[in-house]
Order: structure tokens, then C-alpha cells, then sequence
């Protein structure tokens, strides 16, 4: 092989990764919409667990995709887009995560601004093409926002967005907060 000709191994991972990228645009296509609802920095949450339901109910009726929590820990957790796991090669990525630190005087867990609030891809193709679909939670079931926001509303905690809001958007996923009612 000359020092002109590109590795044959290079190559084919190349090309590998160009048909992957081709597949995740038809399966991701365009960017994601504005979620004004979203939790902004400073918003408070019970617990880390609400704030995860919270994120859910909001966030996978209009992306069709998911989140993955950082392992436990005491004072700071965060909640990464699942477009962000290792399979993804480096430069694709989705850097979209919301960090949330314990505040030790009240032991609500506070959205940081270290949070990213950016997705690089757009909606899933099968929550366009159908909107009552849903990605498998974790535990193998469907994910079930009128639930996750029950739970969410018996909190203490100080969200932007109230509870009813919130249920009327999941039963409705293309709606804004001020049309939810």
C-alpha cells in the first residue's frame, strides 16, 4: 500500500459510519422543538427520582426519545438524552443533559448551569409517525406520563410548570403549556 492509498480497515469504518449517520437522520430526522416547558436552572425537585419523572412526561411524548441518570451520588446527579450512550462514535453524540445539585438547607435537588439544553438530532421517526408511541422504559413497559406526573404532583417540589399543566400535555403532545388549558 502506498503511502497515498487510505488504510483498507480506515476506510471501512468509514464507511461504516457514514451509513449509520444516514440511518440516524432518516430515524432522527430534523431538530427537536422548542420544549419551553422543560425545568430551567434554578427550578427545585423533591428528589432526583421526581425530577427524572418529570423530564420523562415532558420530554419523550414530543422526542420519542428517553434519558439516562448518572450513577448515584449524594450531591449532584445528572440526566443525559439516550442518543448520548457509548454505542454513539464521539462527534455524534447528543450533548443535551440537565444536572441537578442537592441544596444542603432544604434537601431539594436544583437544576445547575452546567445543564446543556440542546439536543444534536431531531424527533424520533416513529413518535412522528405516531404520536401515542413510546420508547420501552428500562423495566421493559411502556412509558406511562399521566403516572409519572401523579407522582410528580404529590411532590414538594417548586417546577416551573404545574401538574395540571403538565397532564394536559401528556395527553395532548403537541401542545404548549399556554394551550393546555
Amino acid at each position: 500500500m502506498s503511502s497515498h492509498e487510505e488504510d483498507p480497515l480506515v476506510k471501512e469504518r468509514r464507511k461504516m459510519e457514514q451509513i449509520q449517520l444516514e440511518r440516524d437522520q432518516q430515524a432522527f430526522p430534523g431538530e427537536i422543538p422548542a420544549i419551553p416547558e422543560l425545568p430551567k436552572f434554578g427550578d427545585r425537585f423533591a428528589s432526583f427520582e421526581v425530577a427524572l419523572l418529570t423530564l420523562r412526561a415532558l420530554v419523550i411524548p414530543i422526542t420519542g426519545v428517553g434519558f439516562s441518570p448518572t450513577p448515584e451520588s449524594k450531591v449532584s446527579r445528572s440526566a443525559f438524552c439516550n442518543r448520548g450512550g457509548s454505542t454513539y462514535m464521539e462527534a455524534r453524540r447528543c450533548g443535551f443533559k440537565i444536572v441537578f445539585r442537592l441544596d444542603s438547607t432544604d434537601d431539594m435537588w436544583v437544576v445547575s448551569k452546567d445543564s446543556f439544553f440542546s439536543h444534536n438530532h431531531g424527533r424520533d421517526r416513529r413518535i412522528i409517525e405516531d404520536p401515542k408511541w413510546r420508547p420501552r422504559s428500562k423495566g421493559g413497559g411502556p412509558y406511562d406520563e399521566a403516572e409519572d406526573l401523579e407522582k410528580v404532583s404529590k411532590s414538594r417540589s417548586t417546577f416551573g410548570i404545574g401538574a395540571k399543566t403538565a397532564l394536559a400535555l401528556a395527553d395532548s403532545p403537541s401542545a404548549t403549556a399556554s394551550e393546555a388549558f
